[in-house]
């Protein structure tokens, strides 16, 4: 069963709630990007200005990384952590 073909009437309301959903999807898109650029500059700065402070932490987070693997190998030949 074929659907009657729809009014200009119609048409032309699909049309503008069609628009109406494409603004409103536009406008959310556009605050997402804000937040995250927003979001984005706070981290830069957050790191910016405290990066003195946080240089000895990574670096001790790297040096842990990395020495992990000795510490285990160290660990199974009867070594204590």
């Amino acid at each position: 069963m074929a659907k009657a073909p729809l009014r200009t009437s119609e048409t032309e309301a699909a049309a503008i709630e069609a628009a109406a959903a494409d603004i409103a999807a536009s406008a959310t898109f556009r605050r997402q990007i804000f937040f995250w650029l927003a979001g984005a500059a706070l981290l830069a700065l957050f790191l910016y200005v405290f990066s003195a402070i946080l240089l000895p932490f990574v670096a001790g987070m790297v040096l842990a990384y990395f020495l992990d693997p000795v510490a285990d190998r160290l660990q199974r030949l009867g070594l204590s952590r």
